[in-house]
């Protein structure tokens, strides 16, 4: 395992936009229903996590794999 260092990492996050723009488009039979609306409010909070495995393939060579997600949780 010399070779193999895997690592994790966790952070908190806060949003620089407050503002969330959304547009859907629905099809029921032959009827179509499309809605836009622009939301505010609040500090969009949230986190990110990650972990992953980096390999050391020789003194001066690395190759690392990662999975990363984030999450932000906005309060209207």
């Amino acid at each position: 395992m010399e070779k193999f260092d895997p690592y994790a990492r966790f952070g908190f996050s806060i949003g620089a936009y407050n503002a969330i723009y959304e547009k859907e488009t629905k099809t029921v039979g032959n009827i179509i229903y499309e809605s836009a609306g622009r939301y505010y409010g609040g500090v969009p909070l949230g986190y990110s996590v990650a972990g992953g495995v980096e390999w050391n393939v020789c003194s001066h060579f690395n190759v690392y794999g990662e999975i990363q997600c984030n999450g932000f949780k906005y309060n209207f």
